[in-house]
Order: C-alpha cells, then structure tokens, then sequence
C-alpha cells in the first residue's frame, strides 16, 4: 500500500492492467464485472479520488461495470447517512459513455 497514488507510472499501470483484462474478455467473449474496488482511508484524500476515479473510468471506458465496495468510509452509516468528499468528488469525476445509436430515441 503506497499513501498516495496518481503518478503518470501508476496511471500507466492499471490502464496497462484494464487492457489486459479487457484483451481476455474480448478473446473469450465475456464480459467483466469489477464487483468489488475500494480504497483505503489511510491514503491522503487527493490520491482516493484519483484511483477511485481512475478505476470507475478504465471500466466504463472497457464496457465493464465498476462497483464501489464501501467499508464504511465512503457512506456514514449514522444519521444524516452523508457521503464523504472524496466520494462525491469521485461521482462527479466518471466520465459518462457516450449514448449508443440504439438508446436514441425515435431510432
């Protein structure tokens, strides 16, 4: 565990890795499902939503469905039941797909 992360290195490294992945997806025509990705608390709050971002947006951009685990640092599981910054942050940083010629409506 490294407490910050966002090099252009470390970048580098999990596009690298979402590339391999999505390689053996198209080989064997399956899709992927990233069913649990979190973070650590203890990594500085700039670097969680870096990598947080970075992994929901090398999924989407791989047609795969990324799904946030969170262990009770994302979400207060206490009255007002507040997201954290950094969640928010990392909402509002995934980039959206672009709308496919089938969704359009009147097609």
């Amino acid at each position: 565990m490294t407490p910050t992360w966002g090099s252009l290195d470390d970048v580098k490294q999990l596009d690298e890795l979402f590339d391999t992945m999505n390689d053996f997806c198209k080989r064997n025509n399956t899709p992927a499902f990233i069913g649990e990705f979190a973070v650590v608390s203890k990594m500085e709050s700039a670097s969680r939503v870096c990598w947080m971002s970075a992994v929901a947006n090398a999924a989407i951009s791989r047609k795969m469905v990324p799904v946030l685990w969170d262990t009770g640092n994302e979400v207060s599981r206490r009255e007002p039941y507040s997201a954290s910054d950094e969640l928010i942050q990392t909402l509002r940083s995934i980039k959206q797909p672009p709308a496919s010629s089938a969704a359009a409506p009147g097609k």
